[in-house]
C-alpha cells in the first residue's frame, strides 16, 4: 500500500525450487547498475516507474563515452561523432554552456537503453549472459544483430528463444524444400511443357500456368458456365455448325516426375515439422530449468 512506511515493509521471502532469497522489498533499483536512475515519483516510496538521470549518472555516461572502443559502438552513433556532431543542424544546442552532452546521450542509449553482454561469459557455457542496465563493474559489450548465437536467446524469455530457433529451422527447411523442387521449375518453364510458357511475367516463369490451349467440343457445356470474367468467356465459343466448343488445356509431358516430387516435399515438410515440434519442445523444458522467472517462485510477506 502507498500508505506504508517504508521502515516498516518487512523482508520479502522467494522461494524455488532451486534456493531461496531474502532482501527488504526496499532497496536500491540495481546493486551492479547504476545507482542514480531515481524514481520521478516520491523518492522516499521507492517506487521504480519513471526514471531521470541525476548527477552521478550522467558522470557514468560521460565515463562511458570516454573509454567506449569504436569497434563497440554502434553504427549510427560512430557515423554521427565522426560527421556530423559537429554541426549545429544536427546539434543545435552543441556551443551552448551547461547544455546537453551529446556524447553522454549515446553513451546512456548504448549501455541502458541496448541489451550488452558481460564480455567473455561465452567463453564459459556458450550464452552470452545479459548485463544488468548501465553495468560498470565488469567489461560488457553490444549484442550483436547477426552474430548473437542462439544458446543466447534464452536471456530474453522462452517466447523470444522458441520464436527464433523456429524461425531459422523453418527457413532452413523451406530452402531445402526449394531445392527439391528445382527440378519441377525446369520443366514447367521447358519447351515440353508449354513452349517456354510466353507471355507470362519473369516471375511466373516456372510455375504450373499452362499458356497452351486448343479448342475441343464439349456439348453439354453453356455459356452460363464461363462468364465469371473476360478470362473465362474466352474459352466458349461456338462453331459454324453451331458446335459448342471450350478451350482446353494442352501442355504435356512427363507429369510423373513432378508429381513424385511434389510428394516428396510434402513428406519432408510433414516430418521435419514433427521433428521441430519434439525439439521446441524439449528445449522449452531445458531453457525453463536453467532460467529462473517469477514461476519458480512463491512469495512469503
Amino acid at each position: 500500500s502507498s500508505s506504508l512506511k517504508t521502515e516498516a515493509v518487512g523482508l520479502l521471502v522467494l522461494h524455488s525450487p532451486h534456493q531461496s532469497f531474502k532482501m527488504p522489498l526496499v532497496e536500491e533499483l540495481s546493486s551492479r547498475g547504476l545507482q542514480g536512475l531515481d524514481s520521478t515519483r516520491s523518492y522516499q516510496s521507492k517506487r521504480a516507474v519513471g526514471f531521470q538521470m541525476n548527477t552521478s549518472t550522467a558522470a557514468a555516461m560521460e565515463e562511458f563515452a570516454k573509454k567506449d572502443d569504436d569497434r563497440d559502438k554502434t553504427w549510427s552513433r560512430r557515423f554521427v561523432e565522426k560527421y556530423v556532431a559537429k554541426y549545429k543542424w544536427y546539434f543545435p544546442m552543441r556551443d551552448k554552456k551547461d547544455g546537453p552532452n551529446l556524447a553522454a546521450a549515446w553513451a546512456f542509449y548504448e549501455h541502458v537503453t541496448l541489451p550488452r553482454y558481460f564480455s567473455g561469459s561465452e567463453e564459459a557455457d556458450h550464452v552470452q549472459r545479459r548485463a544488468e542496465r548501465g553495468e560498470s563493474v565488469e567489461e560488457t559489450r553490444l549484442y550483436s544483430p547477426w552474430f548473437t548465437k542462439a544458446t543466447s536467446y534464452i536471456e530474453w524469455g522462452i517466447g523470444i528463444d522458441s520464436y527464433f530457433s523456429s524461425l531459422k529451422m523453418v527457413a532452413c527447411m523451406l530452402f531445402v524444400a526449394g531445392l527439391l523442387n528445382w527440378h519441377n521449375l525446369r520443366f514447367f518453364a521447358s519447351e515440353e511443357y508449354s513452349a517456354g510458357q510466353p507471355g507470362l511475367e519473369s516471375f511466373q516463369v516456372g510455375s504450373a500456368i499452362c499458356t497452351e490451349y486448343e479448342w475441343v467440343a464439349c456439348p453439354t457445356c453453356t455459356e452460363d458456365q464461363f462468364d465469371s470474367t473476360d478470362a473465362q468467356k474466352e474459352k466458349f465459343g461456338v462453331a459454324a455448325d453451331d458446335t459448342v466448343l471450350v478451350k482446353r488445356n494442352a501442355c504435356g509431358g512427363d507429369l510423373l516426375a513432378p508429381g513424385m516430387v511434389n510428394f516428396a516435399t510434402f513428406f519432408l515438410l510433414l516430418v521435419c515439422m514433427v521433428l521441430m515440434s519434439l525439439y521446441l519442445r524439449a528445449r522449452e523444458i531445458r531453457s525453463d530449468e536453467d532460467k529462473l522467472t517469477a514461476t519458480d517462485y512463491s512469495v512469503v510477506v
